[in-house]
């Protein structure tokens, strides 16, 4: 079984995944969980991999770029304190203090899924070989 997609649901991760030829989709409560039971060698997600400080990352300002009219899909990810915030109105202050803006509504409840990511990279090294961030807006 491998990993083909996946992104962050209510309930949790849904992956697309090739059992024996099929492509099924099935919804994992954890990233941890779709890890260990697909056996993914190799995991390309939508969301960020490793978090700023102080600044925007350029990966984002280069996707707008390439979307051209469609830019507007890619959100600037907020800086690791905010993320880790534990009210919409603390992190926006958070990351005013280190960008000069403060986060979307969108990118708060995104927060929990990156914040559950981040901590398994900061947690498990080896993972760090395996999983990769993906940005679909270019690749679709």
């Amino acid at each position: 079984m491998r990993a083909l997609g996946i992104d962050g649901c209510r309930a949790g991760w849904a992956v697309a995944l090739e059992v024996e030829g099929v492509l099924k989709v099935r919804v994992f409560e954890t990233l941890a969980q779709m890890i260990e039971e697909t056996g993914a060698t190799r995991v390309v997600i939508d969301m960020p991999i490793g978090l700023p400080e102080h600044q925007d990352r350029e990966v984002e300002s280069l996707a707008r770029a390439r979307l051209g009219s469609r830019k507007a899909s890619v959100f600037n990810v907020p800086v690791r304190s905010a993320v880790y915030a534990p009210t919409f109105e603390a992190a926006c202050a958070l990351n005013f203090e280190a960008k000069g803006k403060k986060i979307s509504l969108q990118s708060w409840y995104l927060c929990p899924k990156i914040k559950e990511l981040d901590g398994l990279l900061r947690h498990d090294e080896s993972l760090r070989r395996r999983v990769f961030e993906g940005h679909p807006e270019l690749a679709f």
